[in-house]
């Protein structure tokens, strides 16, 4: 192979690499709860939060909220709200995720309810979702409380 092509092959099997490892979330074990599921964790506004529960064949990896501007005390600001999971087989199950921030002592500062949905069948899900949510709670949030519920 001349070196161009060596050049090429490097580089094509590198960005797949590159961009799995960008995107994968950590495997570890799941636990089993019964809906709905409530727990509260800490909470970083530049972080995903890695949930890691399996209820009624739906797993829960991560929990995203992550601002589309600029955030400040005063205003809204427009969030791209998304849960990452996959349902694992059996009928399709109707998903509901309720999200309440809190401050560093455990005020409830405010609430995020994603819309219900329905992930499919033995697959993988990406639900993105859009919310408004006050740039004061946002920066004020050090833990969140996560609320699931599967139907």
């Amino acid at each position: 192979m001349h070196r161009g092509g060596a050049v090429l092959a490097a580089v094509l099997l590198a960005v797949p690499l590159a961009a799995q490892e960008a995107d994968e979330v950590p495997q570890r074990s799941y636990i089993q709860a019964d809906s709905p599921y409530m727990v509260e964790l800490d909470f970083s506004l530049a972080a995903p939060v890695d949930v890691f529960v399996e209820i009624a064949g739906v797993r829960l990896d991560r929990l995203r909220l992550d601002p589309q501007g600029a955030v400040d005390e005063g205003t809204s600001v427009r969030c791209q709200v998304t849960a990452t999971g996959s349902h694992t087989g059996g009928a399709r199950p109707t998903v509901s995720i309720v999200l309440l921030l809190e401050d560093q002592d455990g005020k409830g500062l405010e609430r995020v309810i994603m819309e219900p949905f329905r992930p499919g069948r033995g697959r993988s899900f990406d639900e993105v979702q859009r919310a408004p949510v006050p740039g004061s709670a946002l920066l004020a949030a050090r833990k969140i409380f996560v609320l699931v519920e599967v139907k």
